[in-house]
């Protein structure tokens, strides 16, 4: 199950796919008025993002086939940076629930195609 986690392909996914995201996330909010330095630009939230898609080559194997495995690996991308921000990091709170969904797809949309991209060419 784990024999995924030994390749190159996978690690180059995870962290290409986590900061493809991030960066998306913060030109998106950065359209906005954010300030690009506090989101995307900040390294902290770029590493943050590449932790949350480690367990990506995990659940698309724990789920059988692709589809449902897509499925959970959005349901993950996107409630697991929300449970973070929300409990981890107070000034989130600040931020309304549909924001944090919208942008946390964005970013789970993102890591995903990404990291299917490099795996296919690896």
């Amino acid at each position: 199950m784990f024999a995924n986690y030994l390749e190159i392909a996978p690690w180059l996914g995870i962290v290409l796919g986590g900061i493809a995201g991030c960066l998306v996330v913060g030109l998106i909010a950065m359209s906005r008025g954010a300030r690009f330095s506090d989101l995307a630009g900040h390294p902290g939230k770029q590493l943050w993002s590449v932790i949350f898609a480690i367990p990506i080559p995990f659940i698309l194997q724990l789920a059988g086939s692709m589809i449902p495995g897509l499925i959970l690996a959005l349901v993950w991308l996107t409630a697991a940076p929300i449970i973070g921000l929300k409990t981890v990091f107070k000034p989130a709170m600040r931020l309304k629930m549909s924001q944090l969904v919208i942008g946390n797809g964005i970013y789970a949309i993102v890591t995903l195609i990404v990291f299917m991209i490099v795996v296919a060419i690896f």
